[in-house]
């Protein structure tokens, strides 16, 4: 697409900057998956912790990308999958925090790096506690897609159509 020009103006179209865009849809990712640990950790797994998640990567990429594209769709949707599941984490390092009694302020840490050990250990062996975790998985991935599914419908449309246009 040539540039316009208007009087001394110069009007260059905006190109999406793929890396920055990336960076601000995980960092946007991370503040939504703040507000669906919050939500998890008062003891609700809700579509709006979900599309929060969704929501603040594309608005992290807009902002740091520039311009939404069919890349960025694409790149905030898988952002946003990879982000629940670190939020999903941090739920489950919560609910050993609460399982065990352990204080949230100095054994956070130590519990976060042993989840991932404590998980392989006692859902083979604890089926409560499987079918409670399978459901908390499946719940925030459906609440994922239900909670942001138009948006980024929307997000989709508009990229579809940008591109037509720019291939004019």
């Amino acid at each position: 697409m040539e540039d316009i020009k208007y009087g001394n103006l110069d009007l260059e179209p905006v190109r999406t900057k793929v890396l920055l865009g990336t960076i601000g849809a995980i960092l946007g990712g991370l503040i939504g998956a703040l507000i669906w640990v919050l939500l998890y950790y008062a003891g609700y797994i809700t579509a709006i912790g979900g599309a929060a998640i969704v929501l603040l990567a594309f608005k992290g990429f807009e902002i740091l990308g520039k311009k939404i594209n069919l890349a960025a769709v694409i790149i905030s949707i898988i952002v946003s999958v990879l982000i629940m599941a670190l939020a999903l984490y941090v739920g489950s390092t919560l609910d050993i925090i609460e399982a065990f009694e352990l204080d949230i302020k100095t054994d956070f840490w130590v519990a976060f790096k042993n989840t991932a050990s404590f998980l392989r250990e006692y859902l083979p062996q604890d089926s409560e506690f499987k079918s409670a975790f399978i459901k908390d998985v499946l719940m925030s991935y459906l609440f994922l897609v239900v909670g942001s599914f138009y948006e980024v419908k929307e997000y989709a449309k508009a990229a579809v159509a940008d591109r037509k246009s720019t291939e004019i």
